[in-house]
């Protein structure tokens, strides 16, 4: 929790910072917090209802939107979480940033390396305890935006979408090898905990787990962007674009996926299960090999 709350200061002391002379910006506050609780809630409705908590052939609608991990709601707390951390990083760094001060964007951008350095560490030891957390993952998010936050925001959105392609080549590529019985052990298996092996952090980092950088890194580079622009959004239309986004998100991966159950390319790559978005391709195979499936949740 020390950790968690490190992080979210951060945001905080970002949020302040950015409000300025208007007073604090609450929207990201609130945003915040309805995500922290519904990682909470997701979490705890996982463990402590096990098996029970999936929904099954026939269960009602609520069922099935709280299932914690094929439901609609499955890391859609989390990556909001990760959109309000990229603009906590905006909001911290913005001053700096515009005044073009070399010596006050160094001093921003080694806090965010060195809070980043503490979450990744010790989110390590907490995953190698209770697997499946974000703080890992967070941790190194925040080392890329100490990294990236000076870019012009063409360049910020480049690599947010090159993080989403990114992992669905590599999703596309893995499918393609284990289809063909080549697992690539090496590189979505790595087993790091017992080979202590520095390459396989790093692919843990970038391509397995649960919130690899590759996609997410997307969301964080989406909130650096919101919050360049937060004072110019309107609430109503920005939440209908949002909403849109995902329906023709879902509506598209139904209508290009219906019926080709077969496709084991086409499914993986455009489906929106939580499973396939992340250990990339190793819970598909494990699935398509396996009658039953791990029940961990992601956070």
């Amino acid at each position: 929790m020390e950790l968690i709350d490190s992080a979210r200061g951060d945001e905080s002391a970002g949020i302040s910072a950015g409000a300025g002379l208007h007073g604090r910006l609450v929207g990201p506050d609130v945003t915040r917090a309805l995500a922290l609780i519904g990682v909470v809630v997701m979490n705890y409705h996982g463990y402590l209802n096990g098996g029970a908590a999936a929904a099954e052939p026939g269960d009602g609608f609520a069922a099935r939107l709280f299932d914690p991990w094929t439901g609609v709601l499955s890391t859609r707390f989390a990556a909001t979480f990760m959109l309000v951390a990229g603009v906590g990083v905006t909001l911290l760094t913005d001053r700096s940033r515009r005044s073009g001060d070399r010596t006050a964007v160094a001093a921003d951008r080694w806090r965010l390396v060195r809070r980043g350095a503490v979450l990744y560490g010790g989110g390590f030891v907490l995953d190698w305890i209770w697997p499946g957390t974000i703080l890992f993952f967070y941790g190194a998010m925040f080392v890329v935006a100490g990294i990236i936050f000076t870019l012009r925001t063409r360049w910020i959105a480049t690599i947010g979408v090159a993080s989403a392609v990114g992992a669905a080549l590599v999703n596309w590529w893995a499918v393609l090898r284990t289809d063909d019985g080549r697992y690539p052990a090496w590189l979505l298996s790595p087993s790091t905990l017992d080979t202590r092996s520095p390459r396989g952090l790093l692919f843990d980092t970038f391509v397995n787990g649960t919130h690899p950088l590759l996609p997410w890194l997307a969301f964080l580079c989406a909130g650096i962007v919101l919050g360049r622009r937060i004072r110019d959004l309107r609430l109503v239309p920005t939440a209908a674009c949002g909403a849109g986004v995902v329906a023709v998100t879902y509506a598209l991966s139904h209508f290009l996926t219906n019926g080709h159950a077969g496709d084991t390319v086409r499914v993986a790559v455009l489906s929106t299960s939580p499973f396939d978005r992340a250990r990339r391709c190793s819970c598909c195979a494990w699935r398509r090999a396996s009658p039953s499936r791990d029940r961990t949740p992601r956070r």
